[in-house]
């Protein structure tokens, strides 16, 4: 029985014998052999009629599988009939022939299989001996050696050959090997068919299908058309090592042809054309795969691919003459090598041709490679006017790219027609090393890098970069877009350039003009004159570099994009260099500062510098913007943008960090005010360099104010209050020397406002900042020791403060701090029964503070954290005068001391570390109250106490100042050391000392620079005695 199994064009034979009656082994043409349906059946066969009547027995008898013996050698002339059942035909000791085209029919559910020897004769023409085949069922010639003067002839269902069989067909009249309709399958080790002459022809308009596999071989002398008429579908399968179709000429012209060689198998042929003849394209369609290691296609001469597509891959080799790739004009081929071991190659003169006069693509990924072994080493692209050629390296163009292939030639010629080299891999390093010539086009579209590292001068045409790197490491003629990725130009680029995105990394030469409309222009290289549009932008060097413009400058609203070490005037810088003039127009600059701690400058770092007339313009973009004027920052610095240097007209143009003339962006020659230097500068003191040999003062940055401004801030809402202004009075009594200590035990809380103004005596970068201050206190007292010179009472306090300090520098920016901060003490008093006292006081304060520039309009940084702690003594001695009146001479120390965390005041895109270097104080006060106090038994039957005073102070400050650390430049700030100040106070009491109101208020002025420093200041407390 012959069944399908697991392969579309496998069959497996299984045939059931048994054995029948001694009367049945001779059969008559007329005769009969009853042999029940259960039973397979054995018939004998001496002659084509008794053959014929055998087949009828046996499609009548409905035995499962039927065996015809042949037992003498015949000829059969006319069909047979049409096996209907399974039927074995058993010519192992004779030979069944046949003579001109007597046809095997095998129906839909019926199979015949031949054993042993067949031929066919004939006694001339191309119908002459041929093995026919007709019907749906299957035809299996196993171990058959048969030899056919004609052809093989398959018109329906399938033509099987294998176990070793041996057919040869074709003699001087000309053989084919014809599948008209159906499949043939020639199978297994040692299993041959050969077709001396005539032209094997796998076409029918339902496909026919000739498969060779597992090592069985087909040698087709002459020529193979496969699908080659309109409407026809012709497919050949080569499977598996050892597998070979060995053929001469390969042609399809209006059909469909689908050749597959794989796992191992090979195909040989001398020529090939599909989808039409040589140049004349046709509407046929071909797909040819060969896959697999082992799996080859060796043609030795012409290989024409009018129309379909090849693939080459998985370490397999197609090999060929030469090979045109759409050479017909209207033609459209794609062919594709992929996988590592995977080769194309040509051996012939004018070996290859992609898109000759149609649209042909060749692709190269995954390590395939195209190879030219021959003495032209030549690979033409679009080769006639009407052709159009792509070379892909990597993925096919609008394709996901892939890892690249090679190509292992010495040129690739661009001809008259649109040819293309597309680099669309994803390799890191891609090297190019094939010279290319004539006007073509380059395209850069996959993310990996390619080198060009040979001289490519001979191309003309134009490279367009869409993303990935194109490197130029020699010579590249021609033009070039850039669209996106990266063009390096590290030799020579000559001709022009046009940057829409992307980046131009000029490194070597470009020798034409460079239009940057969008992307960048940066490198370290020369360049033709340059225009610079909106949205382009100019980076010289390369982190640090010069960029050199050989030729002209336009600017028309594109940014230069400077890096720098901000510093002085030896400041490490890119710099635009540009031979010929600047032309009318806007640029702006933004300058990159790469962690310059900034410095004074005299002439000013250069960035741009102009061989010609210098008529264009260029504006900083910087972090802030002052005075509608920008500056960029770089530590406590601020740098602007000036044309020419300070005594020279060159046109040139430099930052400078410090206020002279001309302004930013102005050639007016307007001076401007200056400001201070470090730690001693005046901010009054003018600018510029109005003074001969006077250095120009320095131009700090909108938050230097404010830094300055916060050590002080810090250090005025950490000061000490006067023992009167904390408690009220404490001694009750006339005379003083009878006075009565209060206050055994009490609990008091007090509010103090202060509103304070300073013009620091010296300040890099203050004029002035005002600082209002409010402060919640409470505490507990208490009696520590009672003899008959006086008390000790102790205390705990508790205290918020709350801060709002408004900075002022008209030169450099104005701003604002707030500060809140939570802390504890402990106070110590004794109070001598003849009026003399001492008052100790010992405060911790945690802050937490946001500082803002108006200027910039953006925060500086927000919850920093602070920390200060302050001690301090009072003494003084109660002597009466008159009356109720007393006088206090008074003498108070403190000592404050203050810190915060280091941070990054953060303007725009600039980081300035900030740091406290120096942030404490020793202020000595002296002062003297006139002290009234009264007495009274209320309506209550309680007592009443009133106390009045005014007070005189002067304050000395021993200290110098503070200092802050921004971006590496110490910045000191000293107020006004020497400070008058009066104020008036009192207390009341009531409910026999239980109860007391208490409060003060006070106004302060520097001595030196009276008024312009002042303090204004309040307090008002309420205690409770138990």
């Amino acid at each position: 029985m012959i069944t399908l199994h697991k392969h579309p064009y496998r069959l497996q034979a299984r045939v059931l014998l048994s054995t029948v009656s001694s009367a049945c082994l001779t059969l008559a043409f007329a005769g009969t052999c009853g042999i029940t349906s259960a039973e397979a059946a054995n018939y004998t066969a001496s002659s084509e009629v008794e053959l014929a009547s055998a087949i009828n027995q046996a499609n009548a008898s409905g035995d499962a599988n039927s065996t015809i013996t042949l037992t003498d050698d015949f000829t059969i002339n006319s069909p047979l009939p049409t096996a209907t059942g399974n039927i074995t035909i058993d010519a192992s000791v004779r030979t069944l022939e046949t003579y001109k085209n007597p046809a095997i029919s095998v129906d839909a559910n019926g199979s015949i299989t031949i054993i042993g020897k067949t031929s066919g004769t004939g006694i001339g023409g191309t119908d002459s001996g041929q093995l026919a085949k007709t019907g749906a069922g299957t035809l299996t010639l196993d171990g058959v050696n048969g030899s056919y003067a004609s052809a093989i002839n398959v018109n329906g269902g399938t033509l099987w050959i294998k176990g070793a069989s041996r057919i040869t067909a074709g003699n001087g009249y000309g053989g084919t090997f014809w599948i008209k309709d159906g499949a043939v399958i020639v199978s297994g080790a040692g299993t041959q068919v050969t077709m001396r002459n005539g032209t094997a022809s796998i076409q029918s308009t339902n496909g026919a299908i000739l498969t060779i596999e597992n090592g069985a071989v087909v040698n087709q002398i002459s020529g193979t058309q496969i699908g080659s008429g309109a409407g026809q579908k012709g497919i050949l399968n080569v499977d598996g090592a050892g597998s070979i179709y060995k053929g001469s000429t390969f042609a399809t012209n209006s059909g469909e042809s689908i050749i597959n060689v794989t796992n191992g198998g090979q195909i040989t042929s001398t020529t090939g054309n599909w989808g039409g003849i040589n140049t004349i394209s046709a509407t046929g369609n071909t797909a040819i795969t060969v896959t697999g290691a082992g799996s080859s296609w060796m043609n030795s001469g012409a290989f024409n691919l009018l129309n379909g597509t090849m693939v080459v891959s998985d370490s397999s080799v197609f090999s060929t003459g030469s090979i045109g790739i759409a050479s017909g004009k209207n033609s459209e081929a794609a062919v594709l090598v992929s996988g590592n071991k995977s080769e194309l190659i040509t051996t012939a003169a004018n070996d290859m041709g992609i898109g000759i006069s149609g649209n042909g693509s060749l692709t190269i990924a995954n390590g395939g490679k195209i190879s030219s072994q021959n003495s032209s080493r030549i690979i033409k692209i679009a080769t006639n006017a009407d052709g159009v050629g792509t070379l892909n390296i990597g993925g096919q163009a609008g394709q996901m790219a892939t890892n690249a292939g090679t190509v292992d030639t010495d040129t690739i010629q661009f001809g008259a027609g649109k040819g293309i080299l597309s680099f669309n891999h994803i390799e890191s390093d891609y090297d190019f090393d094939v010279a290319l010539s004539g006007k073509g086009t380059i395209n850069q579209i996959g993310s990996g890098k390619t080198t060009l590292s040979t001289d490519q001068s001979g191309f003309t045409g134009v490279s367009n970069i869409e993303a990935g790197t194109l490197a130029v490491n020699h010579t590249l003629g021609g033009s070039a877009n850039v669209f996106g990725g990266t063009l390096s130009v590290n030799g020579k680029l000559d001709g022009p350039a046009s940057v829409f995105g992307g980046t131009l990394a000029a490194n070597g030469i470009v020798t034409g003009n460079v239009d940057v409309i969008g992307g960048r222009l940066q490198g370290i290289g020369t360049v033709g004159s340059t225009i610079n549009e909106k949205g382009g932008v100019i980076a010289p060097g390369n982190s640090i570099g010069t960029l050199t413009i050989d030729g002209d400058y336009t600017g028309n609203g594109g940014l230069l994009e400077i890096e720098a070490i901000l510093g002085d005037d030896r400041s490490a810088t890119d710099r635009l260099i540009i031979t010929g003039d600047t032309k009318m127009g806007d640029t702006d600059v933004r300058v990159i500062n790469l962690n310059g701690t900034g410095a004074p400058t005299v002439d000013g770092i250069k960035i741009v510098e102009v061989g010609g007339k210098s008529d264009g313009n260029f504006t900083l973009k910087g972090n802030y913007q002052k005075d509608n004027v920008e500056y960029v920052i770089a530590g406590a610095y601020a740098y602007g943008l000036y044309k020419n240097g300070p005594a020279s007209q060159d046109g040139d143009w430099y930052l400078r960090s410090t206020l002279m003339e001309p302004e930013p962006n102005n050639t007016n020659n307007t001076p401007d005010n200056g400001g201070g230097t470090p730690e001693s500068g005046n901010g009054t003191d003018p600018g510029g360099t109005s003074e001969p040999g006077k250095e120009p003062a320095p131009r700090y940055q909108p938050g230097t104010p404010i830094y300055e401004a916060y050590a002080q801030s810090l250090l005025e809402a950490n000061g000490l209050p006067t023992l009167q202004q904390r408690v009220g009075n404490r001694y009750w009594g006339v005379p003083a020397n009878d006075g009565e200590v209060r206050d055994i035990a009490a609990v008091w809380g007090r509010v103090e406002g202060t509103h304070s103004k300073f013009e620091p005596k010296s300040s890099a970068s203050l004029d002035s900042y005002d600082i209002d201050i409010w402060k919640m206190q409470a505490g507990l007292d208490g009696q520590f020791i009672e003899n008959e010179s006086g008390k000790l009472i102790g205390g705990l306090t508790f205290q918020y403060t709350d801060v709002s300090t408004e900075v002022s520098s008209p030169l450099f920016g104005d701003g604002s701090i707030d500060t809140n901060g939570y802390g504890f003490g402990g106070t110590l008093t004794w109070y001598g029964n003849d009026g003399f006292y001492v008052d100790g006081q010992a405060q911790a304060t945690w802050y937490s503070s946001d500082l803002f520039s108006d200027t910039a309009n953006t925060g500086l940084t927000g919850d920093n954290n602070g920390f200060g702690y302050a001690f301090s003594v009072e003494t003084g001695k109660r002597f009466a005068a008159f009356g109720n009146w007393t006088l206090t001479p008074q003498a108070q120390l403190v000592y404050s001391a203050v810190d915060f965390d280091s941070f990054n005041g953060i303007i725009d895109t600039s980081r300035t570390h900030v740091s406290l270097d120096r942030d404490n104080s020793l202020q000595g006060r002296i002062g003297l109250s006139a002290d009234y106090q009264a007495n009274w038994i209320g309506t209550n039957g309680k007592v009443v106490r009133t106390h009045g005073y005014v007070i005189a102070n002067l304050y000395q400050e021993f200290l110098d100042g503070t200092r802050v650390m921004v971006g590496g430049t110490r910045l000191a700030t000293e107020n006004e050391r020497t400070w008058g100040g009066i104020g008036a106070g009192g207390s009341y009491e009531w409910a026999n000392g239980k109860y007391r109101l208490y409060g003060e208020l006070a106004v302060d002025t520097s001595l030196n620079s009276f008024a312009d420093n002042h303090s204004l200041g309040g307090t008002i407390g309420f205690k409770v005695s138990f």
